[in-house]
């Protein structure tokens, strides 16, 4: 199952980007660009970590025949969600 990232964890990316950048002006930025990129990795393995261990299974029932040209009612289809365990 391939882990998609988050949007916070995509801009907590920005930051050691605008590191690299700055890079380009003054070469002693080195350091801190590496230790944000060493942060936001290890802050991304425990993410994954900590979410590929749970379980979520959702299921929809929709009714048997859904008609075209007439008016759906609200809550004909039912769901049911499991999970909560670890796998």
């Amino acid at each position: 199952m391939p882990l998609v990232p988050s949007r916070r964890l995509v801009l907590l990316a920005l930051g050691p980007l605008l590191f690299g950048l700055a890079m380009i002006a003054d070469q002693s930025l080195l350091l801190p660009m590496l230790a944000a990129d060493g942060a936001l990795l290890a802050l991304a393995l425990l993410d994954a970590l900590l979410a590929r261990g749970r379980k979520i299974v959702i299921e929809r029932e929709p009714p048997n025949v859904l008609s075209v040209g007439r008016p759906t009612r609200y809550g004909c289809a039912s769901a049911r969600t499991r999970g909560g365990g670890w796998r």
